[in-house]
């Protein structure tokens, strides 16, 4: 009976035993295989997060001034979609001008001219966008100016057409509305054409006659001259004369082209330029009238 009982006994053992001998066979160290999701081996991972955007590998002007060419370059495993170049203030956030490029495959210089035409000269910065877009050790951002527009070229001075010589002996612009007969002033209409010119610029009897007056007034004409044209009933008056230009003196009998001052911004003038009066019927307040004196300037100028 005790041997019967020692023969259990040790097969007892022999089976609580077998466990543990099976699990001390087993791998040890690292993480369990989940049964279900995650990667399996042998498949490609999925990209996820920043490696999944587009990437602008490169973004240049080919001018700082605009008009410029704007060179770019995408990369990605996808079309980069809608993408803008953008006009924007030197200073803010304002875009004042969006190109729309639509969608744009990765991997390809693209080319875009980026003009500033419509917009006022300054400073502006240029940046392109895209859905989803980053980049890659490039700006994405760029400085370029719209230059002012170069002034037009003056026209020469006019020849002498007829008996009569254009008074200002220089370039000259005849301005806009403002500048002409029976604009409004306050409190009175313009009895003048002006003239714009460079200070300085020279001015001339345009015909033959005496003068009448040379003076000074603070609050309007400046220093300025009136010439009675011989034979003709006109009376000539220059205005806004440069201080100290004056060459002729009242009651002095000049002929035509004669030099009697240079263009100036005196009295109430704001720039440089000759406000010139013709007056008919008896003269220059003495019972006269002003007239419209731009029709005669421009024959005189052969305009």
């Amino acid at each position: 009976m005790r041997s019967r009982l020692l023969t259990f006994a040790a097969a007892a053992a022999v089976a609580l035993a077998a466990p543990a001998h099976a699990v001390a066979s087993s791998p040890s160290g690292g993480a369990a295989v989940p049964s279900e999701g995650g990667a399996h081996y042998g498949e490609t991972p999925k990209i996820h997060g920043l490696a999944s955007l587009p990437r602008l590998t490169l973004f240049r002007l080919s001018s700082r001034t605009l008009t410029a060419t704007a060179s770019y370059r995408f990369a990605g495993p996808h079309t980069v979609r809608d993408v803008r170049v953008q006009l924007l203030v030197a200073t803010g956030t304002k875009v004042v001008k969006t190109f729309k490029l639509g969608n744009r495959e990765p991997g390809t210089m693209q080319n875009l001219k980026v003009t500033g035409t419509g917009l006022p000269p300054g400073r502006y910065r240029v940046r392109i966008r895209a859905t989803g877009l980053r980049t890659a050790g490039v700006s994405s951002v760029a400085q370029v100016t719209v230059p002012a527009p170069k002034p037009a070229a003056p026209p020469p001075a006019p020849v002498p057409s007829g008996d009569h010589i254009f008074p200002v002996r220089g370039p000259f612009t005849f301005g806009q509305a403002g500048s002409r007969f029976g604009a409004k002033r306050s409190g009175h209409t313009h009895q003048g054409q002006d003239v714009a010119a460079a200070e300085g610029t020279p001015l001339v009897a345009p015909h033959a006659g005496r003068v009448k007056a040379v003076r000074y007034q603070a609050s309007g004409a400046g220093y300025y001259i009136v010439i009675a044209s011989s034979g003709e009933g006109r009376d000539y008056a220059f205005m806004h004369l440069r201080a100290g230009s004056t060459v002729v003196a009242e009651g002095q009998a000049v002929r035509a082209g004669q030099q009697i001052g240079q263009v100036g911004n005196t009295g109430d003038s704001q720039g440089a330029h000759l406000h010139f009066e013709i007056w008919t019927g008896g003269g220059w307040y003495s019972g006269g009238k002003p007239v419209d004196p731009l029709p005669y300037l421009r024959a005189w100028a052969g305009l």
